[in-house]
């Protein structure tokens, strides 16, 4: 009896032991999130640092559509988080701060929280970044990607924190995206500067041709435009001194001056209603 009840008990415990054995891990994998990239800047301090993920999303068997989200205990406007090591959570917070997400103003990398729509078959190359404690930058430590949209899009990728590259500065990365890159006031720089029609130029002209004059710290200053010429000068007691003189040429939203030595001054304006308003001048 005695060892049919230790036989028994012997098959309980082994039962028990096979119950309660843990199913191995398996890392997600989605079939729409791929090409996932992670960056540390290398320019922060102390216990945190920022880190960048970069990655593609295909809208393989469906429309894609993000939105505007809030997470966490903030509004912060997109659909992302990641799980690091499987343990602490990170919200992204590109779109809702100007420093992290202004140097890639250059490149073309987008935030889900732009609520950009990707038609089926389609892919788009997105950017999150999140602030996380530089302990959980672990050898075998890994990352997961999840990314939510709408209609119940809620997918996982996970990669390993070995792939890692360390960058110089969130700059530093966006210039080696996109070289040929420009900032909005690049772009706006380079829209002012643009040509407009022969027939719209001759009108300013007109208006434009003499002098205009403007006052910075009691000190008042003389421009004077005729026949491409340009002339500054300032008013000393009862005389007047001539500080700068060049050509000048009328652009789509200011005058270019190019003073002799080829330092160039933009001088804005507007012109509406054939009347025209100009500006004190702008060093580049």
């Amino acid at each position: 009896m005695k060892k049919i009840l230790s036989l028994f008990l012997t098959v309980l415990l082994c039962l028990s032991i096979c119950g309660c054995k843990e199913e191995p891990y398996v890392p997600p994998v989605s079939g729409y999130i791929s090409d996932v990239k992670l960056y540390i800047d290398n320019s922060y301090t102390g216990e945190n640092c920022l880190l960048y993920a970069i990655y593609t999303v295909t809208a393989t068997d469906r429309d894609i559509e993000f939105f505007y989200y809030t997470q966490g205990q903030s509004s912060i406007g997109s659909g992302a988080s990641i799980t690091v090591n499987l343990l602490n959570t990170y919200y992204d917070l590109f779109s809702a701060n100007l420093s992290v997400s202004k140097p890639f103003e250059i490149t073309d990398l987008k935030s889900p929280s732009e609520g950009q729509l990707i038609e089926k078959g389609q892919s788009s190359e997105f950017i999150s970044a999140f602030f996380i404690s530089k302990n959980d930058i672990k050898d075998g430590g890994t990352v997961i990607l999840n990314l939510k949209a709408t209609d119940g899009f809620n997918e996982k990728e996970e990669t390993g924190l070995d792939t890692v590259s360390y960058v110089e500065s969130a700059l530093s990365l966006a210039r080696s995206i996109s070289p040929d890159g420009k900032t909005k006031e690049e772009l706006e720089k380079e829209a002012e500067v643009e040509k407009i029609d022969k027939e719209l130029s001759n009108n300013i002209e007109k208006a434009l041709k003499g002098s205009w004059a403007y006052t910075i710290d009691k000190d008042k200053y003389e421009m004077t435009f005729k026949d491409g010429k340009y002339t500054l000068t300032v008013e000393e007691g009862k005389k007047k001194k001539t500080l700068n003189t060049g050509s000048y040429s009328i652009r789509k939203k200011v005058i270019l001056v190019t003073l002799k030595g080829g330092k160039e001054v933009r001088i804005p304006y507007s012109f509406a209603d054939d009347k025209l308003t100009v500006s004190a001048p702008r060093s580049e």
